[in-house]
């Protein structure tokens, strides 16, 4: 099998030894593939066709970084949404725990008790969980970073 490669004069065409293929799906959203095709030529030596699949691999992998970027920020931007809402749900279990401590304790129904123990236990997880979301967020943003820079 012959074929020819391109560029900006007539390369003579050589004869195809082997080729190899490289496939990634690229957005999970909607189904955004890239798949790409090289060839072994007879005569390449080792370093030559490893060079040609590096090189495709690179190209493939860069690729397959980018789209990822918009995947990963809109993951970002849902983590953060669900930070800002454990933020106000912690705070107004706060202020509920303040409104009944301003409430005389003989008057507080069973309800009100327990409401009262039970929401401290969730302000006390919210804060231990807080540490772990903040080192999680900052993994997150590394990673987009690198991602960007890994895209250039």
């Amino acid at each position: 099998m012959k074929t020819e490669e391109t560029s900006a004069e007539t390369v003579p065409s050589k004869d195809v030894a082997g080729q190899f293929s490289f496939s990634v799906k690229l957005d999970q959203s909607n189904d955004k593939t890239f798949n790409i095709t090289g060839f072994i030529y007879a005569g390449d030596d080792l370093a030559a066709a490893n060079a040609r699949v590096d090189m495709i691999d690179e190209l493939i992998s860069r690729q397959a970084t980018r789209s990822s970027i918009p995947l990963m920020e809109a993951d970002l931007e849902q983590r953060l949404k669900n930070l800002q809402n454990m933020f106000e749900h912690v705070n107004g279990l706060q202020q509920e725990r303040e409104a009944l401590k301003n409430k005389p304790k003989g008057t507080w129904t069973s309800l009100e008790k327990k409401q009262f123990i039970e929401s401290q236990k969730v302000i006390d997880q919210s804060a231990t969980t807080l540490d772990g979301i903040k080192k999680d967020l900052d993994r997150r943003r590394a990673a987009i970073a690198d991602a960007k820079v890994k895209a250039l």
